[in-house]
């Protein structure tokens, strides 16, 4: 599956969903211009008894990209009065074996690509930033829930710790 630029409005982008599984029951799924329009949805539902039990554990990141001091943010969320627009610099959504998100900014892409581990409780997200020399930096802002997937619910509090080893990010969060 792909879609273009022309397809990637916000109604048709809404209607079309991608899905990733890990073999365990456990799932990362949203729609293709990553607006998590169902409880369901998450990059990280997994299963405390495989294959059973499953919470929601990462809901999304929400990225946004600084250039030339200018940030841009690269999600969508939808609110009752509020739509942020990350969509609108979405050029590019392909399902090949995983989803690949891309995007673009003036001369700089910025490309996200989705996995998961087979047989274990593990989400990659990998992102590939082209430019033409221009300073850029990609800030991610992890958006994280403990839940029964079939609930909704607020006012959770986590201990989280971070190990940062190179470009490469570990969080361990504890409820």
């Amino acid at each position: 599956m792909k879609i273009t630029k022309e397809k990637l409005n916000l109604e048709e982008g809404l209607n079309k969903e991608w899905l990733l599984t890990n073999g365990i029951g456990g799932f990362s799924s949203s729609t293709v211009i990553g607006a998590n329009t169902r409880k369901y949805h998450g990059l990280l539902i997994a299963p405390l008894t495989p294959p059973a039990r499953r919470f929601l554990i990462l809901s999304k990141l929400d990225e946004s990209i600084e250039i030339r001091n200018k940030k841009y943010d690269l999600y969508t969320n939808i609110c009752k009065s509020y739509i942020s627009k990350g969509y609108e610099y979405q050029e590019e959504f392909r399902r090949d074996y995983v989803p690949i998100f891309k995007y673009k900014i003036g001369k700089v892409e910025i490309t996200k690509m989705v996995c998961m581990e087979y047989g274990h409780n593990t989400v990659g997200v990998y992102y590939k930033i082209k430019n033409d020399g221009t300073k850029a930096k990609l800030t991610l802002a992890p958006v994280v829930n403990f839940r029964d997937f079939h609930q909704a619910n607020t006012d959770h509090y986590f201990d989280i710790r971070q190990t940062v080893n190179k470009n490469k990010v570990k969080l361990i969060i504890d409820r």
